[in-house]
């Protein structure tokens, strides 16, 4: 007996369509993988086209942190360059912009899912990064989801932002620390009716210290302190945290 279709099937010819929209984000149901359009069509290389390549690229998650702070601080040149909106880039610039568009991919495809496989969970670990540079500061967020039929590790969500001026880089790192721990808990509150574990990684020995130190500290590093001690800190190498 031939299966009747619902009235969404039958208006769509019979088949559900494998690529779709979550929350606005390309979604492709037959591999259940979301998407975040990276390379748009943009022909203007002037200040205003630069900042309206960077409004488009949709990325609620901010998953594609690393690519596209890049062009932030491209961007960030130019605007301390003080070039008119419309405007040519000047030569060096201009070659920086396009060998940046250039090394972007078409998309970037993560999947959809933290837990593939339709059975219990033994447990799930949240783990947050933060790292900072001279140029950025950055954090991520990891689970690692434990079945019987295997174990998945997937970045959730991350945050990006350009490093302000005049900051030295252990208080660049407290900054990260501060905001993967935000980070983290935005996870956590989505994901309270599961059993969570959560850990939070830094590279910066100097910046465990002043986490897991009791005395008076200045008013910008216990402003951040007293929120990020309240959570399990590690220290990460360097070279893997990246």
């Amino acid at each position: 007996m031939k299966e009747e279709l619902t009235c969404a099937e039958q208006q769509l010819g019979g088949a559900k369509p494998s690529k779709g929209k979550l929350l606005d984000v390309p979604w492709n149901r037959a591999k259940d993988i979301i998407s975040i359009i990276l390379q748009i069509a943009q022909k203007e290389t002037t200040k205003r086209g630069m900042l309206s390549h960077l409004a488009k690229i949709f990325d609620p998650h901010r998953l594609a942190s690393p690519m596209t702070l890049i062009g932030k601080q491209l961007y960030h040149n130019i605007y301390d360059k003080k070039i008119p909106w419309d405007s040519q880039l000047p030569g060096l610039l201009l070659q920086q912009w396009k060998d940046w568009n250039s090394a972007l991919t078409e998309n970037l495809t993560v999947p959809r899912t933290l837990v593939p496989y339709h059975q219990l969970i033994s447990s799930l670990t949240l783990h947050a990064f933060g790292d900072a540079s001279a140029k950025g500061v950055s954090a991520a967020v990891y689970a690692i989801v434990h079945q019987d039929q295997g174990v998945t590790h997937n970045l959730i969500c991350a945050k990006s932002r350009l490093a302000k001026k005049n900051l030295a880089i252990p208080r660049l790192e407290l900054v990260a620390g501060h905001m993967a721990v935000n980070l983290v808990t935005n996870v956590q509150e989505a994901l309270n009716f599961l059993p969570l574990e959560t850990h939070c990684w830094l590279d910066v020995t100097v910046v465990l210290y002043r986490i897991n130190c009791q005395g008076d500290c200045c008013q910008f590093i216990s402003n951040r302190v007293n929120k990020i001690q309240q959570h399990n800190w590690h220290h990460v190498p360097t070279e893997d945290n990246r």
